[in-house]
């Protein structure tokens, strides 16, 4: 057998130096991602065997307007309206608007802001006098009533549409700083 003879070539030689701290980054690595796995392997065994005692789907239930009777409520909100630091809730439904104002302990009492049947509500300042006023959607009637917020939770009803809408939603929606309605 007859060899080529090498004619212009060369030869390339590489050598791999490593690093101390290489060997001790690759560890350290393999050790956070083993000890990441086991942590998420535990936390979803307990998460699934025990989830009252982990703390998950843990709530605290607080009745809202026992004496009330609220029945049919379609929409709901919630906004310190009264500037207290608790926060205040607003419903629409089959009984009326009303706001349920909270007194601090968690305990709430009733206002009827009018008797209409509401559907959905939002709570945003349509007039800018830096207050929360009430959007509602109603069932039966007008379509949307804006309900201005003159203070002291007291509340004055303006009819702003007459035809039926499935939705109603009150934001800047074209983006000139001025709250538009969008049913």
């Amino acid at each position: 057998m007859h060899q080529m003879p090498r004619v212009g070539r060369s030869r390339l030689v590489l050598r791999w130096r490593i690093s101390p701290a290489a060997v001790l980054l690759r560890a350290a690595r393999f050790f956070s991602t083993a000890g990441l796995i086991v942590a998420l392997l535990l936390g979803g065994y307990r998460f699934i065997t025990r989830p009252i005692s982990v703390g998950a789907l843990e709530f605290t239930p607080h009745i809202v307007g026992v004496e009330t009777g609220a029945v049919g409520v379609l929409g709901i909100d919630a906004s310190d309206l009264d500037e207290d630091g608790d926060i205040d809730i607003f419903t629409a439904g089959n009984d009326g608007v009303k706001v349920y104002v909270q007194d601090g302990d968690h305990n709430f009492e009733q206002k009827i802001i009018d008797d209409v049947d509401g559907e959905r509500i939002q709570l945003i300042d349509l007039d800018d006098d830096g207050d929360q006023d009430v959007l509602v959607q109603l069932r039966d009637g007008p379509g949307v009533k804006w309900y201005e917020n003159k203070g002291g939770l007291e509340f004055t009803g303006v009819t702003v549409g007459t035809d039926e809408v499935k939705a109603v939603y009150a934001g800047d929606i074209d983006g000139d700083g001025a709250v538009d309605i969008a049913t």
